[in-house]
């Protein structure tokens, strides 16, 4: 029997310990949810998303509903620091030829330049970048009517605020003259008396207001003496203003209308009074006059400035008009005080910033007193930035047609205050000098997912096959990552080539995993002018930041030595800019997952359809024919010889068939006249030296009977080999560069790097490129081949920039010019496609790409490399890298091939590699099919035995195991794991060899 009291005793300790446990779970969790800043307010909400807005500084957040995590556009919000607090940057080029750098927050908000609006599921942000108003030292009115200042001064709740705004002003009105004033005047009263008529210049302040009235006593007893003693008290008066001028004009009064020798002494002591405090108040309505001409004179402040305000046609008092007057004789105002120390100026001008007073309120007033209101100067660009809430991301846009930046702006300008409003009253100089201020690029979100050394996890760079920038204090020293996407526009600059074998960006995005969360990025518009750019703490922030940047108005200097050219692109290029972040899940976070959800947002944008393969494709690259500079009746020329006639092309693939490799597709390099580098394609001709027409029918036939693809190579950008009557004029057909030069790119020694000044060849003009495709497919269409190789244009992506704006074509236009261009021949001519090194905008127009990079560039920067792209593929189109005969190591570019599903390609010629030599296609050094054929018979054998059924399947987790060790899992189970190192290691209790790999079932152990 169980005692009851032991039985509590249990309970309770058990209940002690439960409770330790979910207390330590919940600070746990607790300390994993952030909250919200109170000054931050939810605009918009989904299902797992809520959106939020700092409104005074224009920060955003983001809340991941699932996990309670914060993405903060600012990530000082995290450290507390103050870097990084802007939405948006941008450069420019100034009227000196300079770049400059501004952002949203130190160039907008900060000067209050920015309006927030309300849209579908989140907020417009209109942001004017730069100091629209450089040259307002101070935004304090010189006039302000009453009631405006009042108003103000309600808003104020500090009484010392509400002090110091009216101890600097002071309140002046325009009054009707009682009496006419006698002749004659002084110059200065003439002034008056012609602006102001029979008006003078009242001031309420305590000592004039005081001087009124001691004068209103004084000749009331004046008046009272004189009717005592039988005078008239007017005459008597009159007759202290006729003094009164005379002492104005310097002359002697007449002593004989000064003399009374019946006067009292009482009544003399009152008028020697009265006389004392009139030329008292007369000087005080003298300097304020005085001051309130200099409000349109202007005053010299600081080192040759001028009071806010001044009127740039008025050089002198005299200058003025009855005009200039009208509103201050109907409404009185406020004049700020002269003399005002600058460090009591910026406290004003702060609490009545914060009483709701703005740079417009400033324009109002001075046009309404006739005093000049700000000129904005040319120096500020607008750039609205949309954000919108979706279901698990959010959309930020900035769009083309309302970005503005200074464009012929005239430097400057008149005020026509006969106009309706301060806006209509500006009017631009035609005669001034106009200045233009290129916008060059804009950065979009350099904070959102930035971390510190303190974070765990990586960046994700889309860097040829893909890389990760791991947040670790071991990094020091190392070059910032500035690369654009869909590689360089060689049009832009010539650009050299160097020994590094750079790779460049095919998919316009980027990743963020940090602390078990993911970010990723999507560029949806724009991406042909965006750049990737990605950095570590310690250069310019104490931050890992990865952002995209975007070529506006692409640029480069030249620098000759003697002098500095800028040379710049006409206009912007024509497309808005539109990213997509993503808030990954925390089981999809890490850059398996981040593919992944790449390769579904292409699936349901119709570019990816999923496979059926079930073996292992094998990609045959046959080169038929290549140039070799001989002598010919003593004369150099290039002339064509066959190096894998068809005849022989059909031999070695009869060795494939034979070998029962079934998912072949047959590439044949150098098919057209010329070989490799062949013609201008205006027509079709195949090299007369591969054999005759009725061999390649019988080549073709064969090939489709085997149901192996066939794929001729044509270049329609390059253009290597020209004749006058090919049809392509360079002057005409040639693409230019920024320079106004024709596009071409040089040769280079393939040992030293050293570029070959006679030797390059020509980029067409995008413009054409549709129509060069249409006219070559009318001739090619003859051979019955149903496949084509489009050479590098899936890779190239270049811009023409010709003066003209009808054939001036940037990089987003040549893009759609492109993919319209593939779209023709296929869908409209039905060709079956292959690319190379494909940007992502040309996967929708086939499933078969070769030469998909394998690493990244390689740079510093980068800690590990990633098969990321081969993930987003993989599953979805069939694919393989580069011919793995030509790589430095053709066992490691086997296993990377092999570590994803990927297939073989190989690289191969008839005839013996040293045919090549000293030929400009002597870089081919191994491709003699003969020393390859057996080692591609074994090998294929061996992957697809092995590896056949997963080649349809996607990646569902790729990982390194360990140094040089890394594990694919498939989404049906198989797994592979590649050990690219020279020892075996036990893996899953498997042993696999050096340089080795093995295929696991997934329930295997």
């Amino acid at each position: 029997m169980i005692n009851i009291k032991n039985k509590w005793y249990i309970s309770k300790k058990y209940s002690i310990i439960l409770v330790l446990i979910f207390t330590c779970l919940f600070i746990f969790f607790s300390s994993r949810i952030q909250a919200v800043p109170d000054d931050f307010a939810m605009i918009s909400e989904s299902r797992h998303l809520a959106l939020y807005l700092e409104e005074s500084t224009a920060e955003i957040a983001v809340k991941n509903k699932e996990t309670g995590k914060i993405w903060f556009s600012n990530p000082a919000r995290e450290t507390g620091g103050r870097d990084l607090r802007e939405i948006f940057s941008i450069s420019y080029r100034n009227r000196e030829g300079n770049v400059r750098r501004m952002d949203s927050y130190n160039h907008s908000v900060n000067f209050d330049q920015f309006e927030i609006k309300q849209i579908a599921d989140g907020v417009r942000i209109e942001f004017v970048v730069g100091d629209k108003y450089s040259e307002v030292e101070h935004v304090l009115p010189q006039l302000i009517e009453k009631s405006r200042l009042d108003h103000f001064l309600e808003q104020i709740e500090d009484e010392n605020d509400r002090a110091t705004i009216r101890n600097n002003y002071v309140l002046i009105s325009l009054e009707k003259r009682e009496e006419e004033r006698p002749e004659p005047l002084s110059s200065f009263q003439r002034t008056v008396q012609s602006v102001f008529g029979d008006y003078h210049l009242i001031t309420r302040t305590d000592d004039f207001q005081e001087l009124q009235k001691q004068i209103e006593s004084l000749e009331d007893r004046l008046a009272e003496a004189n009717r005592s003693s039988g005078e008239e008290p007017d005459e008597k008066i009159n007759e202290e203003n006729n003094n009164e001028v005379h002492e104005e004009n310097n002359e002697e009064p007449n002593e004989e209308n000064n003399q009374n020798p019946e006067e009292t002494d009482e009544k003399a002591a009152i008028r020697e009074e009265l006389s004392v405090k009139k030329d008292q108040l007369e000087e005080k309505r003298r300097e304020f006059t005085r001051h309130l001409f200099n409000k349109f004179v202007g005053e010299v402040v600081g080192v040759g400035g001028m009071t806010e305000g001044y009127r740039r046609d008025v050089d002198a008092a005299g200058d003025l008009a009855a005009a200039d007057f009208a509103y201050l004789k109907e409404n009185d105002a406020y004049m700020l005080k002269s003399g005002i120390a600058p460090f009591v100026k910026n406290n004003m001008e702060d609490i009545l910033g914060e009483a709701g007073y703005t740079i417009d309120d400033l324009s109002t007033d001075h046009f309404r007193y006739f005093l000049d209101p700000p000129v904005p100067g040319i120096q500020f660009f607008e750039i609205p930035l949309e954000i919108r809430l979706k279901e698990r991301s959010i959309e930020v846009n900035i769009p083309r047609q309302d970005i503005r930046y200074p464009q012929e702006m005239p430097e400057e300008y008149k005020i026509n205050f006969n106009a309706e409003n301060y806006e209509q009253a500006i009017v631009a100089d035609p005669g001034a000098q106009k200045t233009t201020l290129q916008l060059l690029t804009v950065n979009i979100l350099e904070g959102l997912g930035a971390a510190t050394f303190n974070d765990q996890g990586y960046f994700m760079i889309p860097d040829g096959s893909g890389a990760l920038i791991e947040f670790s204090e071991s990094q020091s020293a190392v070059s910032p990552y500035n690369r654009p996407v869909f590689g360089p526009d060689y049009t832009v600059r010539e650009i050299r080539r160097t020994a590094s074998d750079l790779q460049q960006i095919h998919l316009p995005v980027f990743g963020v995993n940090k602390n078990g969360e993911g970010l990723l990025a999507i560029i949806e518009d724009g991406a042909a002018a965006g750049r990737i750019r990605a950095d570590i703490p310690g250069r310019t922030r104490p931050f890992y930041t990865l952002f995209s940047s975007f070529e506006t108005i692409p640029t480069f200097t030249s620098d000759t030595g003697d002098v500095t050219l800028n040379y710049h692109a006409p206009r912007l290029f024509n497309n808005d800019i539109r990213l997509n972040y993503v808030f990954l899940r925390q089981d999809k976070s890490d850059y398996t997952g981040m593919a992944r959800y790449y390769q579904n947002y292409l699936k349901d944008q119709g570019v990816l359809q999923k496979t059926e393969i079930t073996s292992i494709p094998l990609f045959m690259d046959l080169i038929g024919a290549v140039s070799r500079r001989e002598a010919s009746m003593g004369i150099m020329r290039d002339v064509s010889r066959p190096v894998t006639p068809f005849g022989q092309t059909l031999e070695i693939m009869e060795k494939i068939k034979a070998e029962q490799i079934d998912n072949v597709h047959l590439k044949m390099s150098g098919f057209l006249e010329g070989g490799l580098h062949h013609k201008y394609p205006s027509g079709i001709n195949h090299e007369s030296a591969l054999g005759k027409t009725e061999e390649l029918e019988k080549l073709v036939a064969q090939l489709k009977q085997w149901n192996y693809n066939f794929y001729p190579q044509v270049y329609l950008q390059n253009v290597y080999n020209t004749s006058l009557l090919d049809g392509f004029y360079s002057r005409l057909h040639s693409a230019r560069r920024l320079n106004r030069q024709q596009a071409r790119i040089n040769y280079y020694d393939r040992v030293l790097f050293e570029k070959i000044e006679d030797e390059y060849y020509y980029l067409a003009a995008p413009g054409g490129l549709k129509n060069r495709a249409e006219s070559f497919y009318d001739s090619f269409q003859e051979y019955g081949i149903t496949g084509l190789n489009p050479g590098d244009l899936a890779r190239y992506l270049y811009a023409d920039y010709r003066e003209r704006e009808k054939r001036y074509v940037d990089r987003q236009q040549s893009q759609l010019i492109i993919t319209d261009t593939l779209h023709s021949l296929q869908e409209e001519r039905g060709l079956n496609l292959l690319l190379e090194e494909a940007n992502s905008y040309t996967f929708a127009f086939t499933d078969t790409f070769i030469n998909i990079p394998q690493q990244s560039s390689n740079y510093r920067i980068f800690d590990r490399d990633i098969p990321f792209i081969q993930i987003v593929l993989q599953g979805y189109a069939e694919y393989s890298g580069f011919p793995i005969n030509l790589a430095p190591d053709n066992r490691e570019s086997l296993l990377r091939n092999i570590e994803t599903g990927g297939g073989l390609h190989f690289r191969l010629m008839g005839k013996d590699s040293s045919f090549l030599r000293k030929t400009r296609f002597d870089h081919l050094y191994d491709v003699d099919y003969q020393s390859w054929l057996n080692y591609i018979k074994e090998t294929y054998h061996r992957v697809n035995d092995e590896l056949g059924p997963a080649a349809g399947q996607a990646i569902e987790k790729h990982e390194k195991l360990q140094e040089d060790v890394v594990m694919t899992v498939f989404e049906e189970g198989t797994i592979i794991i590649v050990n690219y190192s020279e020892e075996a290691v036990q893996k899953r209790g498997h042993k696999i060899g050096g340089q080795d790999f093995i295929v696991l079932d997934g329930g295997e152990d």
